[in-house]
């Protein structure tokens, strides 16, 4: 089942939109699968994510989400479906420091509180199922401060799961860490992606780590220039 598809993409800035930075993009991803978009410095792969993760908005060009045309709903409703359906990680991590891991972890809930609902006990628990499945239950009430680069990009890994989301989007989530902590957070996106069924979409520049996902895309100057398929 096509999840996301991008049909025609181009985005530019500057004055008259003179600075191209993604032309003409047309790509589909499949619910459940993994995608690495791979690509130098300067290449428009960030851009791109964002697009795909209605973060930008592109010059021209649709996005067809469940087969929703992204176009013709209003913002916030825009922003309801990427509140509740998406899920984030960073290279950098956006955590507020001085506060507990808790707490970094409930602010998705907290951002969509009207959609869910949930009693403060109820978002406490989801909170701990997501700091469980990133193996850092024991950190909940630790200051964010205390922790490893590893610890901590796990917490936004936690914090990107505790919506239950229907994919997640990562830009260059292991690219602050070294190549053993690195390990463990490819394996765990991975893990992630195969028992909960979440779609996963990466940007790297790591050629190797780009390998192990699904389908690779590799941008150059703002055009696809090659896509790779893994059958296994």
């Amino acid at each position: 089942m096509n999840f996301i598809e991008l049909k025609n993409i181009n985005k530019s800035y500057g004055k008259n939109q003179q600075y191209k930075v993604l032309k003409g993009i047309n790509l589909t991803i499949q619910q459940g699968e993994s995608v690495a978009i791979v690509g130098k410095s300067g290449s428009g792969k960030s851009t791109l994510m964002h697009i795909l993760a209605l973060l930008d908005i592109p010059t021209s060009g649709s996005i067809v989400l469940n087969s929703m045309e992204i176009e013709a709903l209003k913002e916030k409703k825009v922003n309801q479906i990427r509140n509740e359906q998406f899920g984030f990680v960073f290279q950098q991590f956006f955590m507020k420091p001085k506060d507990t891991v808790l707490n970094n972890v409930l602010l998705p809930l907290q951002i969509a509180s009207e959609s869910y609902k949930l009693s403060a006990k109820q978002r406490k628990i989801k909170v701990l199922e997501a700091l469980e499945a990133v193996d850092l239950k024991e950190k909940a009430l630790s200051r964010a401060a205390d922790l490893s680069g590893g610890q901590k990009q796990r917490v936004c890994i936690a914090r990107a799961l505790v919506n239950n989301p229907g994919v997640i989007f990562a830009d260059e989530p292991t690219g602050n860490l070294d190549s053993k902590t690195s390990d463990k957070i490819q394996t765990l996106l991975f893990d992630i992606n195969k028992a909960k069924g979440i779609t996963l979409v990466v940007v790297t520049h790591d050629d190797d780590f780009a390998k192990k996902f699904d389908r690779q895309f590799y941008l150059q100057d703002g055009e696809i220039i090659k896509e790779y398929s893994n059958d296994n």
